[in-house]
């Protein structure tokens, strides 16, 4: 046997089946045979085929019948010839080939070999009947049949063997495939989430410590509205006493409003009383120098009298007592009316200092009364912004009382938060950890696939 262009494994193989020159000559002596039924054995073994739609699939025209036939028949050909080249190998490598890639099974390709062994046994055996030498036609006979057997059972063994190296080829790339797949996609997302969950720690970290802080500033903020509210309180009662006061004052400045123009109209009544007053002075004035005039003419009447009498002489005397009794009633009423006319004077003047007096104190009373509105609109003014004041105050109270029960809430909902920043915290924590076991597992798996 020519080992010649065969590696160790094919001819470990052909040694194994027994291939030796022998075979090598029966299988050259069956070439014309074979040369000559092998068209009819394919032709019926595609009949057969056609019975079966699955496999029939593989040859969906007469085009590609005819070239299976064809590649079948080239095939078989340098299978009989007995060489066992490189061009045989090379041509069942490609038969194994074709068989992997279009996805036909050992078991068709099996079955196949079975329909064509059957009938070319039969042709053997018909071809080497002898009735003149049956013993050297039956050694014959069976040295063909033992070659037509090894040359099969080679030629399906390289045959399958080429399908069963591809297909685990292909798998192991299928497979490095998805390893490499699978490692980009899991372990990228096994390190996502495990940089997720640091992100998470830090960030539960993080709000932990805003929580922590939070309920401070709202354990501080309802300290500062805890003394805002009894603050409002002071200010509340301060308002309370201040709009008492104001309504005090009110009172009194009413009071003092009333008094003043009842000391305005008093006063105006008193000023027309002494109008009156003075002007019957003036009045008793006229009267008086009226009388006066009249007692200075009555005394130069008197002393006319008395120079008259004194001119009569004894007839004049009774006239001159008269006279003189008349001069000295005027002196008297002369001198009376200059008393009267003095107190009258006097009265005049203590009557317009009175009324100037009284001018005054009505200009001080109107300008009280005037101090005393502005005084009552102040009043008025100040109550007003003292009840806004205390309105004011109650809303502060109001949103003092609010933002502590707010900040109630804000506590107890910090305070919560910072429980379930714990619970979050313990999470990511089993999540690193659990990320961290996954990634493990993703690395035996991946060592599994590649040792298998």
């Amino acid at each position: 046997m020519s080992a010649v262009g065969m590696n160790h494994d094919e001819m470990q193989r052909l040694n194994f089946l027994m291939i030796d020159d022998e075979t090598r000559k029966a299988l050259g002596e069956f070439v014309p045979a074979l040369k000559e039924l092998l068209p009819s054995i394919l032709d019926a073994f595609y009949s057969h085929l056609r019975k079966h739609p699955e496999m029939m699939k593989f040859f969906s025209s007469d085009s590609r019948v005819s070239h299976a036939k064809s590649a079948q028949f080239d095939h078989w050909m340098k299978l009989f010839s007995g060489r066992f080249d490189a061009d045989y190998f090379a041509s069942v490598k490609k038969v194994g080939l074709t068989h992997s890639r279009i996805g036909l099974e050992p078991r068709w390709y099996i079955g196949g070999y079975t329909f064509t062994l059957s009938i070319l046994l039969d042709a053997a055996t018909r071809q080497h009947r002898s009735m003149l030498h049956p013993e050297a036609a039956r050694q014959k006979l069976a040295s063909l049949l033992r070659a037509i057997n090894q040359a099969v059972m080679l030629d399906m063994d390289l045959a399958i063997s080429v399908y069963l190296e591809e297909n685990k080829a292909t798998l192991d790339r299928k497979m490095d495939q998805l390893a490499a797949d699978f490692s980009g996609s899991v372990l990228g997302i096994v390190q996502n989430v495990n940089g997720k969950a640091d992100e998470l720690s830090i960030t539960a970290d993080t709000m932990s410590a805003s929580a922590e802080e939070t309920n401070r500033q709202a354990i501080a903020v309802a300290a500062a509205a805890e003394q805002a509210s009894q603050n409002v309180q002071t200010v509340a009662s301060a308002a309370e006493e201040l709009s008492t006061s104001i309504r005090e004052i009110t009172v009194q400045v009413t009071r003092s409003s009333d008094l003043s123009n009842r000391a305005v109209a008093d006063g105006a009544r008193t000023n027309e009383l002494l109008a009156a007053l003075a002007s019957a002075a003036n009045n008793i004035g006229t009267v008086v120098g009226l009388i006066n005039d009249i007692a200075n003419q009555t005394n130069l009447l008197a002393l006319n009298a008395t120079i008259e009498a004194a001119r009569a002489g004894e007839a004049g005397k009774g006239f001159a007592v008269v006279a003189n009794e008349v001069k000295q009633l005027a002196t008297q009423t002369a001198r009376a009316t200059g008393d009267i006319k003095g107190q009258v004077t006097e009265m005049q003047t203590v009557t317009d200092g009175a009324i100037g007096a009284i001018k005054s104190v009505l200009s001080g009373v109107s300008d009280m009364n005037e101090i005393c509105t502005l005084i009552a609109a102040a009043v008025e003014e100040q109550a007003a912004a003292t009840r806004e004041i205390a309105r004011n105050v109650d809303q502060a109270a109001a949103g003092t009382r609010e933002v502590a029960l707010n900040i109630s809430g804000v506590t107890a909902a910090s305070t919560e938060t910072g429980h379930a920043l714990v619970h979050v915290q313990q999470a990511a924590g089993n999540l690193n950890s659990q990320s961290v076991a996954l990634q493990n597992e993703v690395d035996t798996f991946l060592k599994s696939i590649k040792a298998s």
